[in-house]
């Protein structure tokens, strides 16, 4: 299946299975291009990986916090525990640029993917 905006012209020297492969890449690449599917599988991509190293940290943010808790209530005399704002200003280092960058990420795909699919 060849463009109809940009005709192909066969030469003479294309007789091999090489330029046979390289036709169908570039009619595979077109049949991708013409349905935007470059454009719905990296916005996918992009927003599914965010989305799982998310539930990771967050995950691990609530580990933390559990095995602070544990050692606060083993401890008779609270002596070995951590103090809970300093759990509290670790959550708070490790999070909240993680949440910034996610946030800003994910608007930037989003808007690149609704500008994407107007033209």
């Amino acid at each position: 299946m060849t463009d109809p905006e940009r005709p192909h012209v066969d030469r003479a020297g294309d007789k091999g299975w090489l330029c046979w492969a390289a036709a169908r890449a570039g009619d595979f690449w077109n049949f991708i291009d013409k349905r935007d599917i470059d454009k719905h599988v990296t916005a996918a991509a992009i927003i599914v990986f965010f989305v799982i190293e998310t539930t990771k940290l967050t995950e691990w943010g609530l580990d933390y916090a559990n095995v602070w808790l544990g050692t606060a209530a083993a401890s008779p005399t609270h002596a070995v525990a951590v103090p809970g704002s300093e759990v509290a200003l670790v959550l708070a280092a490790v999070l909240g640029p993680w949440s910034l960058m996610v946030s800003t990420v994910v608007s930037l795909v989003v808007s690149f993917y609704f500008k994407a699919r107007s033209t």
